[in-house]
């Protein structure tokens, strides 16, 4: 087997222990193993040299699991997850729990998404044990977004990817000036399906010829994960595949071009055509280009929203917030309930990146399966808060995800609320519920009396769970009526508030929090993807609450109402 192909093979394996319910760590280190492959060219000689463990993430373990399928094409693990799992398990991971996949494959022999499709249209599913009608429904409408969706990336893995590519061009290319990334990844929207990349350079090639010089199109090539490339000779650009599906595109333009060229390829195309429908000097920057339009220089976060673009054009636009006007770390897990940190360690973290304080925001007691805290352990937890806090100089904060439970209360007394500097309240089961009753569901946790921020409000999963269905423009009212915070929840698995709903709540007056949903001290870099939709949103700093001192933040998140 070749390297690519047992890089497909880890991640195969991976899928399966995930599917098989092992714990998260052991599905990541296939993962990681399967990227050290896809990003090598030394892995025959590492293979030979019985050196596969100088890859990065690769242990003995895996190194013999490599050494395997390179000599035989299978491995154990694999051949014993296949012969465990059913058939097909790994085709219908994409819409099927382990449990249902079992009970279909035993009732109606299915084993692959064609074959549950057909199930589905005939009927057939509805009638085995634990479906019926609106999931074999649901599952259609999974199976068709599935195959429509085709290949998609995370913002956060877009930007690494991006950067890793870039990187690859310069080293390929050394007469090249740089290289940036454009596109969807430079506007920062929440999920990319194409990475766009362009190189900018004066060597040895000529404007004045039509299409990609063959060593560009070559040392694009030579990424290790590059499946195929294609050039386009109209547009002096190539596409790449990726060995996962992804879509790369590489672009080349001369130095005296580069303005025009940003502008077009950051996009979106509406506002690029916009921009580039006047006379332009020569070697126009992208400002000029901005200054030629009598137009305030719109950061490329902000291109895709209609309204601030007419803002632009009106005058100077507002300051964003950035990652630098952020002084506390808010909703942070512990070990306590389903963190990998204890609360020493996220306050020694915490202080190490230089921020005034942390919010300690454990899950509450409904969540048994997050080991939430009932009401004698967050004492206890507070306890604990406190001896840490006389080694630290970070602020700890007391505080509590509390699950909005499905008639909108929350699971602790209000009296335990009361005596916690902030409370989260977020939705963590029954996410399908109707619109109306997940509606009337979020108004009555709104108007609990106390103040509350409203954790990762809509609850989506991007590439994997849609946001809830709900009335928003209610809920955003109801919101600004009783002083509820809103968060911008920057886990890349969930990016969530939207920005396009984050602007409407801005536009009632709604303060938020940009949150980093920490589960480990590493995920403090999660502030960045907060700070994202903060700013695609067009919010400021006086909009983001924990841009404030310790005391300013406590004092307008305090559960009492405002």
């Amino acid at each position: 087997m070749e390297r690519l192909a047992i890089a497909k093979a880890l991640r195969d394996i991976g899928t399966l222990l995930e599917l098989r319910g092992d714990p998260p760590f052991r599905a990541q280190a296939y993962a990681k193993g399967a990227t050290a492959l896809e990003a090598t060219n030394d892995f025959d000689r590492l293979l030979a040299e019985k050196r596969l463990t100088s890859l990065p993430g690769v242990g003995q373990g895996l190194a013999a699991a490599i050494d395997e399928l390179a000599r035989s094409g299978s491995c154990k693990v694999l051949d014993e997850l296949r012969a465990e799992l059913p058939p097909g398990a790994l085709e219908l991971a994409a819409v099927l729990t382990l449990d249902r996949m079992r009970r279909l494959h035993a009732a109606l022999g299915i084993d692959s998404l064609d074959a549950l499709e057909a199930a589905c249209a005939a009927g057939k599913v509805r009638d085995v044990s634990g479906f019926g009608v609106a999931t074999e429904a649901k599952l259609l409408d999974k199976i068709r977004s599935h195959r429509s969706r085709g290949a998609e990336l995370l913002l956060s893995d877009a930007l690494v990817l991006a950067e890793s590519l870039a990187e690859h061009v310069r080293g390929a290319l050394p007469w090249l000036d740089d290289v940036v990334i454009v596109g969807q990844v430079r506007r920062r929207l929440e999920v990319i399906d194409t990475v766009h990349l362009l190189a900018v350079g004066s060597g040895p090639w000529s404007p004045s010829q039509p299409g990609l010089p063959t060593e560009v199109v070559e040392g694009l090539a030579r990424y290790p994960r590059v499946a195929s490339v294609v050039p386009h000779p109209s547009d002096r650009s190539a596409e790449a595949r990726l060995v996962d599906g992804t879509r790369v595109v590489l672009g080349l333009v001369e130095p005296d071009a580069l303005g025009p060229a940003l502008v077009r390829l950051t996009g979106p195309s509406e506002h690029a055509d916009d921009l580039l429908s006047r006379p332009l000097p020569p070697g126009a920057s992208e400002a000029t280009i901005y200054e030629a339009a009598s137009m305030a220089f719109v950061p490329p976060e902000l291109r895709d929203d209609g309204s601030t673009l007419a803002r632009a054009k009106r005058g100077v636009l507002a300051p964003l917030v950035t990652a630098a006007d952020i002084q506390g770390f808010v909703h942070c897990h512990t070990t306590w309930s389903d963190g990998r940190g204890s609360i020493a360690e996220m306050a020694a973290a915490a202080a190490s990146l230089g921020v005034r304080y942390l919010t300690i925001t454990d899950h509450s007691g409904t969540a048994s399966y997050a080991n939430g805290l009932d009401i004698d352990r967050i004492r206890a937890q507070w306890d604990e808060i406190d001896r840490v806090q006389a080694t630290t100089s970070v602020r700890l904060l007391k505080g509590v995800e509390s699950d909005i439970l499905a008639d909108g209360a929350l699971d602790y007394p209000d009296e335990i609320l009361r005596g916690m500097d902030l409370v989260i309240a977020s939705i963590h089961e029954r996410h399908a519920q109707s619109e109306e009753a997940m509606t009337q569901r979020v108004l009555a946790a709104m108007r609990h009396p106390i103040r509350k921020i409203w954790g990762h409000p809509l609850g989506r999963l991007l590439l994997k769970r849609p946001a809830i269905a709900c009335r928003i423009d209610e809920i955003l009212h109801a919101a600004a009526e009783t002083g509820t915070i809103l968060e911008l929840n920057g886990d890349p698995h969930r990016m969530d508030l939207p920005p396009e709903i984050a602007r409407k709540a801005k536009a009632l007056g709604i303060s938020f929090v940009c949150s980093v949903d920490a589960h480990a001290p590493g995920h403090f870099a999660y502030l960045d993807g907060a700070v994202t939709l903060a700013r695609r949103a067009g919010l400021g700093p006086e909009d983001i609450l924990n841009t404030r001192s310790v005391e300013d933040f406590r004092a307008a998140v305090a559960p009492t109402r405002a």
